[in-house]
């Protein structure tokens, strides 16, 4: 298939930064991008806005809806099509497509090639590329009907990707929805439940970091689980990245099989209260508190805490407001219905997680046919 450097068939535009000292600049009607607005390949609203004023006095610029953007600074390989008018930042830079390329097929050769673009970023703490890296940039251009097609494929298998994952994200809300429906709103305890605070519920364990400076502490015997392997919505812990040796474990803390696992020191507050059930046995680290039950449900009290996340993140102390520590959050009071509720709650509850799995199974298989199809496509082989 025919190459073309990137800066042969777009023309580029930067953006800017209002000045932050000067109100007026800010909090005005048109919205402004960063990098902190790449959740998916679409950006339809963002963080911050600006004025007019603010426009006019820096080096930003107004983008037009239906333009590739992609960041040049801290998120390279990244890329998104904005679907409102809006300015950017020096970080972000506009590709407005000339008569030989197709938008949505520019789309989809950035997507299909964000990890070589990610490879020529460099620095030492924030890393980028340089106007000229990006323009250099080569890809694969083919005639215009053939990139429609292409553009029309992948376009369709994006499609069917999106859909499984929202029906998992209902099916996750339609499990809180059961607990509401059978036990009211946990922070008002509208139904009037017997309450226990969270030391009567369960053994508090406040996790730890065994010594860097002995390597013998760590290994492949146990995952060793940071904060961000907690990843709510989801039920369960995603893979830890290090791991402890059979020596670490004996100076770790250990979450046994049945526990729930909750980030009680984060960087954001936001993150304090995020939950997962412990599926297998780990160690984890000083920002999680592992509840392990006494005798209420796990899926009862997992769902619970998630519903209820506000209350542990109102335990966080006045000058920490990413902190909860352990004696807190012992304090903090939930619902305690009877034990037959509460298995009745999982029952219904594992029903729903069935079919999350077999959602996630079929989003396995589509993934892996999305990245077969695009590597095809940009072979000239589809």
């Amino acid at each position: 298939m025919n190459k073309v450097k990137l800066g042969d068939v777009v023309v580029i535009k930067g953006g800017g930064t209002p000045d932050k000292s000067v109100a007026e600049y800010w909090g005005g009607t048109i919205p402004w991008a960063s990098v902190k607005d790449f959740k998916s390949t679409e950006i339809s609203t963002t963080l911050d806005s600006i004025t007019q004023l603010g426009v006019a006095n820096s080096a930003t610029n107004i983008i037009p809806a239906g333009s590739i953007i992609v960041p040049t600074r801290m998120a390279v390989g990244k890329v998104a099509i904005n679907l409102i008018d809006l300015a950017i930042n020096q970080d972000l830079k506009a590709l407005f497509p000339k008569s030989n390329i197709v938008t949505r097929y520019l789309l989809h050769v950035f997507l299909a090639n964000s990890s070589k673009l990610e490879k020529q970023a460099y620095g030492a703490t924030v890393r980028g590329i340089t106007l000229d890296i990006l323009k250099d940039f080569e890809i694969p251009l083919p005639p215009l009907e053939e990139q429609k097609r292409i553009a029309e494929i992948l376009d369709r298998a994006s499609s069917l990707i999106s859909k499984r994952k929202d029906a998992i994200v209902k099916l996750d809300t339609l499990t809180q929805s059961i607990f509401i429906e059978m036990f009211g709103d946990p922070a008002t305890n509208s139904k009037h439940w017997e309450q226990k605070i969270i030391k009567d519920i369960g053994e508090v364990i406040t996790g730890n970091t065994p010594s860097r400076a002995n390597l013998e502490f760590y290994g492949t015997a146990v995952e060793w689980i940071k904060s961000d392997n907690i990843n709510t919505p989801h039920y369960y812990l995603t893979q830890a990245e290090e791991g402890l040796s059979e020596l670490g474990k004996t100076v770790a803390r250990i979450a046994p099989s049945g526990s729930i696992l909750v980030t009680c020191i984060a960087g954001s507050p936001s993150c304090i209260g995020n939950a997962a059930i412990v599926d297998r046995e780990v160690a984890f680290n000083q920002q999680i508190n592992a509840l392990v039950p006494y005798k209420d449900d796990v899926n009862f009290l997992f769902v619970q805490i998630l519903i209820a996340k506000k209350l542990i993140q109102n335990a966080s102390t006045a000058s920490m407001k990413g902190m909860v520590n352990k004696s807190k959050f012992e304090q903090i009071e939930l619902l305690s219905p009877p034990l037959p509720l509460q298995k009745e709650f999982s029952q219904r509850v594992e029903v729903v997680e069935e079919l999350k799995t077999t959602h996630r199974a079929s989003l396995t298989e589509l993934q892996a046919l999305f990245a077969s199809l695009q590597h095809r496509a940009f072979r000239g082989e589809l």
